[in-house]
């Protein structure tokens, strides 16, 4: 099971990132990006793993050069996909100058199948992947 998920019911947005047993909420901050931004950006980041093996999820996006931007960095290997939180700081990453160029920094070509040690990976199938971008596009069961 992937789903990435954001609900409004009268208090702030709460999300909910659903990878195979693990779930986590995130306040996703909708001052700089709108929800349709945050489903444009998860189909993007959908469709690069499928298509390259690797690919980001923006979570939690605030203003390019401010704050922090939460985001799961996700690998495919052998059928599986290998997610983990990555926080991305303007003072000790790159300072992206649009959330858009924060979904594929350079380094997560270079991490492709490689387990770091330590890191606290969740894992799914690749057709998770798949049946979470069918129904962003709305291509299947809700």
């Amino acid at each position: 099971m992937f789903d990435i998920r954001i609900e409004r019911r009268g208090g702030p947005p709460i999300g909910e990132i659903i990878i195979g047993d693990f779930r986590e909420h995130f306040a996703p901050g909708l001052m700089h990006w709108t929800l349709a931004d945050y489903r444009a950006s998860w189909l993007r980041g959908a469709a690069r793993i499928l298509e390259l093996g690797y690919g980001r999820f923006l979570i939690a996006v605030d203003a390019p050069g401010e704050g922090l931007w939460e985001t799961w960095a996700c690998w495919s290997m052998d059928g599986r996909v290998a997610c983990c939180k990555s926080i991305l700081l303007p003072s000790l990453t790159e300072s992206y100058a649009a959330p858009q160029d924060a979904e594929t920094p350079p380094e997560d070509d270079l991490a492709r199948g490689v387990e770091e040690p330590g890191v606290d990976y969740q894992w799914c199938a690749l057709e998770d992947i798949a049946d979470f971008e069918r129904r962003l596009r709305g291509d299947g069961v809700q």
